[in-house]
């Protein structure tokens, strides 16, 4: 099946990029066009061909050039570059200067990842402000073919291998039936120049090592259509996911309802009468409305969840962003774990099992298999056992006793930090790790959280320390920062029974 999008045209590129517009009707008579311009070879070539189609088509035209605040001189000379580039043709330009490493920080986010919200984020605030505005970005086929590639190494399903589409809501992609090599011949034939960002060559991130080594490999010992033929595949993948979305709007509203206490019902008869793809698709937009993202959640956590209907009457499961479901007769409540209704100890925990761990140098996340107990993303602590394990440069140890025993000496020394906990209180698998988005403490009796970014940031914890402190968690939620403080959700009081005791040592300096 041959798809018009990514057809080879031996047109001028303009035109060819003109086709794509009116197919894809991106841009009509009348639009503010908000182009998103970062200095790259691929930016410019946006810049120049709406520049040079503007007055034809009777839009526009506005550039947008954000500046990360990370790469010094470099990110410097890429403004004065747009600035200069947009004076020259007489196209008006809007700079923002924005501190991405604090916004990834924050938010518990890659730097790569930050850089993209950011710049999303700016892109539509002016676009609002400019009645009628669409914002042009200016990605392309290989960028397609690099995100397919990437998806798939992560474990998405179809809608991964369709994420960037023509045109979507505000956004247009005029570039998308475009080569990089195209692109770059284009600007060398006309003179045009561009910068060149260093960091693209960085082959510590995951999409750059797929740049410049997986798809070469692919064009030049497999195929010399790769690129292409990937993109065929996004582009069926969308319709299809245009065909899964809409039946799958009319399961949720089917089988769908929202609890007297919040929590969101899905009827069993969704997993008798529709076909597991459908169910999984409705599965993950309940799930995406509670916890008001989809982002880690991922095929294990779809399968458990559908799984969860035919298991028996109250069992658990844990799941991202503080939630846990429940089987309810065949019913599956999900709902966000509060103090006074939590899931029992024997809940099985899914809450790292998916793309746990984020490596915020490489914006990388750990593999679900890989995750080891020494030295790696994070440790799972099983104090029925009484066993120690091993995290990195500490040792963990944990026993239970009787409230009677609370008082008692372990024998602390001075690298030795101990904390006590009511142990009927902890619902969920405990596990020793570093932090991770939506990590929250419980700071006081009333059950008031603070998110842990926001603690550090209290705190006067360097940047460069954060991703550094061990955490005793539960789900997303942090009962101690290690050498820092605990939580309050889980203190011994007058009614405790048994006591968790965890004592971390750290060694080797």
């Amino acid at each position: 099946m041959a798809f018009s999008l990514f057809r080879t045209e031996k047109t001028m590129l303009p035109e060819k990029v003109k086709k794509l517009i009116n197919e894809y009707d991106m841009i009509k008579a009348g639009d503010r066009i908000v182009a998103g311009v970062s200095g790259g070879a691929d930016s410019v070539c946006l810049f120049h061909v709406l520049r040079l189609l503007r007055e034809e088509i009777g839009f526009s035209l506005c550039v947008v050039h954000v500046h990360h605040m990370i790469r010094g001189e470099e990110a410097d000379r890429d403004e004065a570059f747009v600035r200069n580039l947009c004076r020259e043709h007489n196209v008006p330009c809007v700079v923002r200067k924005i501190d991405v490493p604090a916004f990834a920080d924050e938010n518990g986010m890659s730097v790569e990842e930050a850089g993209r919200v950011v710049r999303r984020n700016e892109f539509a605030r002016i676009a609002s402000e400019k009645t009628g505005s669409r914002i042009a970005l200016a990605h392309h086929m290989n960028d397609v073919a690099e995100t397919v590639l990437f998806n798939m190494a992560r474990g998405s399903g179809i809608a991964g291998l369709a994420s960037l589409r023509p045109s979507r809501g505000e956004y247009i992609r005029p570039l998308l039936g475009l080569e990089r090599r195209e692109i770059e011949e284009w600007l060398h034939e006309n003179g045009f120049s561009y910068c060149n960002d260093s960091t693209n060559a960085d082959s510590t991130y995951s999409r750059n090592r797929i740049r410049h080594s997986i798809l070469p490999e692919l064009t030049d010992h497999v195929n010399a259509q790769s690129v292409r033929h990937i993109c065929d595949i996004s582009e069926e993948a969308g319709l299809i996911e245009e065909l899964i979305d809409a039946y799958a709007d009319r399961c949720y509203a089917k089988y769908v309802r929202e609890g007297s206490s919040g929590e969101i019902i899905i009827g069993r008869d969704l997993f008798k009468e529709e076909k597991a793809v459908i169910a999984g698709r409705v599965v993950r937009m309940a799930v995406g409305l509670l916890a008001g993202t989809v982002k880690d959640i991922g095929r294990v956590h779809i399968r458990s969840l559908c799984d969860l209907s035919v298991k028996e009457n109250g069992k658990m499961i844990s799941l991202p962003y503080g939630m846990y479901a429940e089987s309810v007769y065949g019913d599956v409540h999900i709902r966000l774990k509060r103090t006074e209704e939590a899931p029992a100890k024997n809940a099985e925990d899914l809450t790292l099992r998916d793309e746990s761990a984020v490596n915020r140098e490489s914006g990388e996340r750990a593999e679900p298999g890989n995750i080891r107990d020494e030295g790696a993303n994070c440790v799972t602590i099983l104090p029925e056992t009484g066993e120690t394990a091993e995290f990195g440069k500490y040792i963990v140890s944990t026993f239970l006793s009787d409230a009677e025993g609370i008082g008692m000496d372990i024998g602390k020394t001075e690298n030795m930090y101990t904390k006590k906990y009511d142990y009927d209180k902890i619902n969920g698998i405990l596990k020793i790790r570093y932090r991770m988005a939506g990590d929250y403490l419980v700071i006081n009796p009333d059950g008031r959280r603070k998110s842990l970014s926001d603690y550090f940031t209290d705190r006067k914890v360097p940047r460069s320390e954060r991703d550094r402190i061990p955490l005793l968690t539960c789900g997303s939620e942090v009962l101690w920062v290690i050498g820092l403080r605990s939580g309050e959700s889980c203190r011994i009081d007058t009614k405790t029974k048994t006591v968790l005791t965890v004592s971390v040592e750290q060694y080797g300096g």
